[in-house]
């Protein structure tokens, strides 16, 4: 009666909608109490058509008067219902089944007034089909009440005629014996029908899966020797790498390490897992160093703030040398559904990946308003005296020149002054403060710029700002007096700058700083 391809589209229909299997499941017992009823209706008008030509030949002339009323009105529901389905499949819309609802209704009424005892033999389906009907769509109620309110007046205006008003075309007591018969051959065609779709349907079900699990299988073998050979791949060029390329957990602590921290560092990479990367930051009572310390950690901290990405530049602990390594290291942040994890490198300082970083204006550096690149400028400002000076002197070089352009950055493009920073990092608040002053237009098109002349024996670097200068005097005498402790507070980088340069000199508006070191090349 029905092909297999369309009993699955009917007992999947509408099951998409939902994302769980229970959902799913409960809509396909939905749309099989829905077919059963349909089924049904369609074995009655077949055995009533089949057993009618036998009463024909047993009393033609008591039996030929109730063959319109008595078969043609289940064979017309069946076509009804036939193009209901069809509209189902054809048309968007819930008014489809707001028509199918009153089909059944009418249908009803229909047999109550015209045949009367013979509505019983359909209400046995018909009772399951409002239950099917009513919660077929659960997301649209209004189609929900329409439904309920054509099935209430169907059904209640079938019982009342049935109860309080004779049939027009009553059935003979021969004949009701009959409708008995009909009903139980139908119960048993429904029974046999739905048995061999189910066990069909469960036949063709093994099938893909065996099919599936064949097909799988030949996937996996070709699959797996792939994956394996490029898992050695891929563990074969890291540990052959010349970079170190580890992991972290969340709270930075290495999980993985690949052999280049030998070279690199001296440890071996057991020494390494389990701690924290912090552990291995080269730290002293050089301020320099303590800043790059500083900057690290926070780098690390803004992988799960702001962006899933960093690099920066820092001087990491070596296991059988008091001198530090300064490696440039790049961070990733991979988050995946039950873990996260940074994906690391470190590599020895390569000047192209600085430079990138880096606007070069006719001999000229200029920086945005970023800690983050004033900290690359001041290294790259001072790698041209690596070979002419020992490292202590180098750190210290560099650090006063950080200093000197972060200060330029916030007291002068930012025109942040003393108090302002006072009070923000009283409040532990300094680092939104300041961002939040980078973002104003009077400020975010500033730049630092930065340019140097070295001869061999003596350097010079010169840091201008585009903000409105400072009392340059007073900020010396200051300094030099060591008299204002809340300003060395803020003012370390131009203590720095005094001690440690040979010649510290302002423009007039102050801002710009012109900083002179003699080199020691004996």
């Amino acid at each position: 009666m029905l092909d297999m391809s369309l009993w699955r589209r009917l007992i999947t229909r509408g099951t998409n909608r939902f994302n769980s299997a229970p959902q799913r499941k409960i809509q396909k017992t939905i749309n099989q109490l829905l077919l059963i009823c349909q089924i049904g209706n369609l074995w009655l008008a077949l055995i009533e058509l089949a057993c009618f030509p036998f009463l024909l030949y047993i009393d033609a002339e008591k039996y030929f008067h109730y063959l319109i009323w008595y078969t043609l009105p289940a064979v017309a529901f069946a076509l009804a219902t036939g193009l209901v389905y069809f509209l189902q499949f054809k048309v968007k819309g819930g008014w489809i089944y707001l028509i199918s609802s009153g089909v059944v209704s009418a249908y009803l009424f229909l047999l109550s007034i015209y045949l009367g005892p013979k509505v019983q033999i359909h209400l046995l389906f018909f009772a399951i089909m409002p239950i099917s009907y009513l919660i077929y769509s659960p997301e649209k109620k209004s189609y929900i009440y329409s439904q309920i309110s054509i099935f209430c007046l169907g059904i209640l205006a079938t019982f009342y005629w049935y109860a309080y008003h004779s049939p027009l075309f009553p059935l003979p007591p021969q004949v009701e014996p009959f409708v008995t018969l009909i009903t139980i051959l139908t119960v048993i065609a429904i029974m046999i029908s739905y048995t061999y779709f189910q066990w069909k349907q469960n036949h063709e079900t093994e099938a893909l899966l065996v099919q599936e699990r064949d097909s799988l299988h030949d996937l996996l073998e070709n699959v797996i020797p792939r994956l394996e050979q490029a898992e050695k791949k891929y563990r074969h060029i890291v540990e052959d790498s010349d970079e170190m390329i580890f992991t972290l957990d969340k709270a930075g602590v290495f999980i993985s390490m690949n052999g280049a921290v030998k070279n690199l560092m001296g440890f071996s990479p057991s020494e390494i897992l389990g701690r924290h990367f912090s552990d291995f930051i080269f730290y002293s009572n050089d301020p320099a160093q303590g800043i790059d310390r500083q900057l690290a950690l926070d780098r690390f901290r803004r992988l799960f703030e702001e962006e899933h990405k960093t690099s920066f530049r820092v001087a990491m602990r070596r296991k059988y040398n008091v001198e530090p390594v300064e490696l440039q290291i790049h961070l990733s942040l991979s988050l995946s559904q039950d873990r996260a994890e940074i994906i690391g490198k470190a590599s020895n300082i390569d000047e192209d990946i600085l430079l990138t970083l880096l606007k070069r204006e006719s001999g000229t550096y200029a920086i945005q308003n970023s800690v983050d690149q004033a900290d690359i400028l001041a290294n790259r400002l001072t790698d041209i005296l690596l070979k002419k000076i020992n490292t202590v002197e180098l750190k210290l070089i560099r650090g006063a020149i950080r200093e000197i352009l972060i200060n330029a950055i916030e007291h002068g493009n930012l025109e942040i002054s003393f108090e302002e920073k006072t009070n923000a990092q009283a409040k532990s608040d300094y680092l939104n403060f300041f961002k939040q002053r980078q973002q104003l237009p009077k400020y975010r098109n500033r730049r630092v710029r930065a340019d140097f002349i070295f001869d061999g024996n003596r350097v010079l670097y010169r840091i201008t700002d585009d903000g409105k200068g400072f009392d340059h005097e007073k900020a010396l005498k200051d300094c030099l007096d060591n008299a204002n402790e809340n300003y060395l507070e803020h003012g370390r980088g131009l203590a720095m700058a005094v001690s440690v340069f040979d010649r510290v000199k302002f423009n007039e508006t102050g801002n710009r700083i012109t900083l002179i070191k003699n080199l020691n090349t004996d």
